[in-house]
C-alpha cells in the first residue's frame, strides 16, 4: 500500500521508487507461484490523500503492472464496493483487449474473474497480507 501511495502522491522520485518497488511485488508474486494478484482496493477509498478517484487510478495503474510483468498471472480485485469491482472488472477486460462483462441487471454485479474462487495462494501486491 505504501508503494502505491508514493507512486500516487509522490514527487517525481518517489513515484519511481514506488514504481520500482510495485513491479519487484508483481515480480516476486509471479515468482513465489501466485495464482493471482490481488489488487486491494479499499484502504485508498479512506485516504483522504487519495480518495475514490486516486483509487481507481492506483487500481488501474496495478492491472497495467501485472499484465506487463505479472507472467500470465490474473489480477484479482479485492473491494467491498460493488462500483469499484465494476469499474474495475470493466477496465480489466479492456486491458486484457476481450470482450466487457455483461452491463449490471437487476442490481447484480458481473461474475468475477475465475481468479476470484481460490484464495489459496494470495498475497497482495500492494500491502502484502
Amino acid at each position: 500500500q505504501a508503494s502505491a501511495k508514493r507512486w500516487f502522491c509522490g514527487d517525481e522520485l518517489g513515484r519511481l521508487a514506488g514504481e520500482k518497488h510495485l513491479i519487484g511485488l508483481v515480480h516476486g508474486q509471479a515468482a513465489a507461484g501466485a495464482d493471482y494478484m490481488d489488487v486491494n482496493v479499499d484502504d485508498f477509498l479512506i485516504d483522504p490523500e487519495v480518495g475514490r478517484e486516486g483509487a481507481l487510478e492506483i487500481m488501474y495503474h496495478i492491472f497495467e503492472l501485472v499484465e506487463r510483468y505479472g507472467q500470465g498471472i490474473p489480477a484479482c480485485i479485492d473491494s467491498s464496493d460493488p462500483d469499484i469491482l465494476e469499474v474495475g472488472l470493466r477496465r480489466y477486460y479492456e486491458l486484457k483487449g476481450s470482450a466487457a462483462p455483461p452491463p449490471r441487471s437487476g442490481g447484480h454485479a458481473p461474475a468475477p474473474p475465475p481468479c476470484a474462487a481460490d484464495r489459496r495462494r494470495s498475497v497482495c501486491c500492494c500491502c502484502r497480507r
